[in-house]
């Protein structure tokens, strides 16, 4: 390798970051990051995660050649917001990223996540619910949903989420057996009645 080509991009122990190493063609590219991002970057390797969620959310675009570093440097800031309890932030941060790459399905499971565990369950369901609208043939997320609707209790919703998942996915074996489970939940519940553990 030709390290001097590779010296200027070296940034206060940094490595290569941040920078974007790819071979192409047989040579060495070198991609500048968003100078937003890279700030973001950088606030975020200092432990500073209030100025790096406002420097990422003044990134440009999520779509990007630093897409993948846009997404995991984003969900890992809202992992911070929310180990500091700025669960709110958090979530200010993902919603904005959503808008402006609503692609970004780990994202939303996150999202739906922090919305469920702040007492928020009826706005994450409808997170997912407007993803669906549009895409009713995603069996993942329709997977995603029945297992939010398990999570608070809600069993007739999640027995109609994970049917159309399978409906959607019908090769995928994990969610027929999926719905097979919650439909004898359901049947055993009929069976002992309400109330009755």
């Amino acid at each position: 390798r030709d390290y001097q080509r590779l010296e200027p991009v070296w940034r206060g122990g940094w490595g290569l970051f941040p920078t974007r190493i790819r071979a192409r063609d047989q040579q060495l590219e070198v991609e500048e990051l968003e100078p937003a991002l890279r700030r973001a970057r950088l606030h975020y390797g200092l432990g500073e995660i209030d100025e790096a969620a406002a420097a990422f959310r003044a990134t440009k675009s999520a779509r990007t050649p630093e897409g993948e570093t846009y997404r995991n440097l984003g969900w890992w800031i809202a992992a911070r917001l929310t180990a500091a309890r700025k669960v709110d932030d958090a979530i200010a941060l993902l919603e904005d990223g959503l808008t402006r790459n609503p692609e970004l399905a780990q994202w939303r499971d996150i999202l739906v996540d922090l919305k469920v565990r702040s007492g928020r369950a009826a706005e994450g369901i409808a997170v997912y619910e407007a993803w669906l609208l549009e895409h009713p043939d995603d069996a993942r997320t329709h997977h995603q949903l029945a297992a939010t609707h398990l999570v608070i209790g809600n069993l007739e919703p999640a027995i109609a989420a994970m049917k159309r998942a399978s409906e959607a996915d019908p090769e995928n074996v994990e969610y027929q057996q999926k719905l097979a489970q919650l439909e004898q939940i359901r049947d055993a519940e009929k069976v002992r009645g309400p109330g009755q553990d």
